[in-house]
């Protein structure tokens, strides 16, 4: 299996070329684990990635490619670094798409669709599953595997938060911690039919931890929240407030043709709602209607503490002295004003 990370191998990483000479590395790496014995020299990564597969065994690779998009967003504001990460990204996709009998399986994540790379035909072999019914509980835990594998942990949990023994833990007991663990870490609904509603597996294995079984955010870190860099990038231009403020009450409606498009440069940002979406900020509210509307909203209490905590970000700069977590407390609070800004300041 070749996993490539490009949010790792893109960081630190002044220009493109550096990317490509790490991704070269990594390539070499692999070919050496796996007894590959490959040129001393090669015209680009992309004739060493083809040489590489070529050498393989049919059906015999495995490729799992995360944060595919990162070399792109590094460079949103930068289009002649941002065309040479594209022309790269281009390149390895063709490969993929030329050599497909080499390939048992390839599984791509990002935030921006590859469709909207602009990485022209190569991109082609791939089936975009983001919304897919049939993969809705893909990134992250149903109820029902939470009560099948982490049953001794949901007792123990249980018994913690209620001050019992294991055995005196009663089936209500526990369904009622799933429900409170529900309002805080699930709600989470990757496809468009809206049939299946996941929990973060991140925040509930770090609940799992806690020998307190305390509720509390673990999806983003208050000090850095843990931004995506897309999102980091596009944080001065995104209008939360109005977000907010739509939903409280309920949800908030975007048109299709707007979700269904992704940023393929800082001046080129989607629909503010479908950004947050493509983050996991926001999720499903519903089926997508026939009326070419999708509704998205907060899914759960972890994750509307943190979207607080980005329009603190968003007001304040980076907090400053001030600190995020506090700030964010007067920005919720100063929402329910006509002025949040003022208001904010006015605490201050």
């Amino acid at each position: 299996m070749l996993q490539l990370n490009f949010a790792q191998l893109t960081r630190q990483c002044a220009n493109v070329a550096q990317f490509e000479r790490k991704l070269s590395s990594a390539l070499r790496t692999f070919a050496a684990e796996h007894a590959v014995e490959l040129k001393k020299d090669y015209y680009d990564v992309t004739d060493m990635f083809s040489d590489l597969l070529g050498r393989m065994p049919p059906r015999s690779a495995v490729l799992l490619i995360d944060e595919h998009d990162a070399p792109l967003i590094d460079h949103l504001d930068n289009e002649v670094q941002r065309t040479a990460a594209a022309a790269i990204l281009a390149g390895l996709y063709q490969v993929i798409k030329d050599l497909p009998d080499k390939l048992r399986c390839v599984f791509v994540t990002g935030i921006m669709r590859y469709k909207d790379l602009g990485l022209g035909s190569a991109g082609n072999s791939f089936t975009d599953i983001s919304d897919l019914p049939r993969f809705g509980a893909c990134c992250g835990y149903t109820r029902a595997e939470l009560k099948q594998y982490f049953s001794l942990y949901l007792r123990y949990a249980a018994s913690v938060r209620l001050h019992k023994a294991e055995k005196d833990v009663t089936a209500a007991d526990l369904e009622q911690l799933l429900d409170d663990l529900s309002e805080w870490y699930g709600g989470f609904c990757f496809d468009d039919k809206h049939l299946t509603r996941v929990f973060s597996s991140w925040s509930m294995l770090r609940f799992f931890e806690d020998e307190y079984a305390d509720f509390k955010p673990h999806w983003a870190k208050e000090d850095g929240l843990g931004l995506p860099q897309l999102l980091t990038k596009a944080l001065p231009k995104l209008n939360l407030q109005e977000m907010l403020q739509e939903l409280n009450q309920g949800y908030i409606t975007v048109p299709l043709m707007d979700y269904e498009r992704s940023a393929a440069n800082s001046q080129d940002l989607v629909n503010d709602a479908v950004l947050l979406s493509q983050a996991g900020y926001l999720t499903f509210a519903d089926s997508i209607v026939d009326t070419g509307e999708v509704r998205l909203n907060c899914p759960n209490i972890e994750v509307r503490q943190t979207f607080y905590n980005l329009l603190a970000q968003r007001l304040n700069g980076k907090a400053g002295s001030f600190g995020t977590a506090s700030f964010a407390k007067r920005a919720k609070a100063a929402l329910l004003s006509l002025e949040p800004e003022a208001s904010i300041a006015k605490e201050r």
